[in-house]
């Protein structure tokens, strides 16, 4: 149970308990850790369809395997399924459409960051 009711919202999006145990209940740190999240990954899928369209492939495959520990690293499951679903399918060779892929990691990293600008908006990063 969360001692620090600023994170409640995020139970919807991640799974805040499991990161306030491996952050020891720091509140500060969660915080930390969660802008540094924001601030990181918040135009991800922009940069990996851009690499795409470059084709510059290696360079896509290192963003989305990043992301991929980030988001599990902050409890974030289904942008970290996400992520691991579109990195298989860019470390094929001749591996066909990443659009699909690219969706679905959006879809699913939209209502975090949209509740991390929240958190930030409204001072929550402020211990």
């Amino acid at each position: 149970m969360l001692v620090d009711g600023r994170f409640e919202a995020f139970k919807s999006v991640l799974d805040i308990d499991g990161v306030f145990d491996r952050v020891g209940g720091n509140t500060e740190l969660l915080a930390l850790i969660l802008e540094k999240f924001r601030q990181s990954y918040g135009n991800v899928p922009e940069r990996i369809r851009a690499l795409v369209v470059q084709g510059d492939r290696q360079e896509a495959i290192m963003q989305v395997h990043a992301l991929v520990g980030a988001a599990a690293n902050v409890g974030a499951v289904e942008v970290a399924a996400a992520a691991a679903t579109l990195e298989r399918l860019l470390r094929q060779d001749g591996a066909g459409d990443c659009n699909p892929c690219l969706d679905n990691l959006e879809m699913a990293l939209i209502p975090l960051l949209r509740l991390l600008d929240d958190f930030v908006q409204s001072g929550g990063n402020d211990a």
